[in-house]
């Protein structure tokens, strides 16, 4: 049977490990905080990286939705002045046909009443056509005023562009170094 001092000597040395146990335990638990602070400041410095990279984004983003805008209004001014074009070509083409008509009905005409006019006025008709000849020659001479002509479509409201300006972009994601030893 063990001697009392036998058994004192067993919880001495049992707790002479427990202490040292302890110590290791709380190293390594001083130790485990450390490498969880570094953890947790590597996982903020890769969340505020992520959150001002989506930032960057963000406003090119913005800046593209500004340039598409612009360019909407500039294509809805082109379709505006195509529209007019189209309506303005259009009523040349009814009135060009219209008047082709009229022309030759005219044309028809006088040249019958010309040809009885010279027949019947045979001095007279000499007589104009030198008047027509002097005439030529005094337009030559003096042109008559050339008349403006009036416009015949609305204008279309275009949109003003400002001038392209990128946005900065230039962004560095933040270093993290780790200044705690493991």
């Amino acid at each position: 049977m063990p001697s009392l001092a036998d058994i004192a000597n067993d919880i001495k040395s049992l707790l002479n490990d427990i202490k040292s146990n302890t110590a290791v335990l709380i190293t390594n638990t001083a130790q485990t905080a450390s490498n969880v602070n570094v953890l947790n400041t590597t996982s903020q410095a890769g969340f505020s990286n992520i959150a001002s990279g989506i930032a960057v984004e963000i406003t090119l983003q913005q800046q593209t939705n500004q340039l598409l805008n612009i360019n909407n209004e500039q294509n809805e001014t082109i379709i505006c002045w195509l529209k007019n074009i189209a309506n303005v070509l259009c009523d040349i083409k009814h009135n060009t046909d219209v008047s082709i008509k009229l022309d030759e009905e005219i044309d028809l005409t006088l040249m019958h009443i010309n040809k009885i006019i010279e027949l019947v006025h045979a001095p007279e008709a000499l007589e104009a056509l030198k008047f027509k000849e002097l005439e030529d020659k005094i337009e030559k001479c003096c042109p008559p005023p050339v008349i403006t002509p009036v416009p015949c479509f609305k204008s279309c409201d275009s949109p003003e562009v400002p001038p392209y300006k990128p946005v900065d972009t230039k962004w560095t994601p933040i270093r993290y170094t780790n200044s705690n030893p493991k």
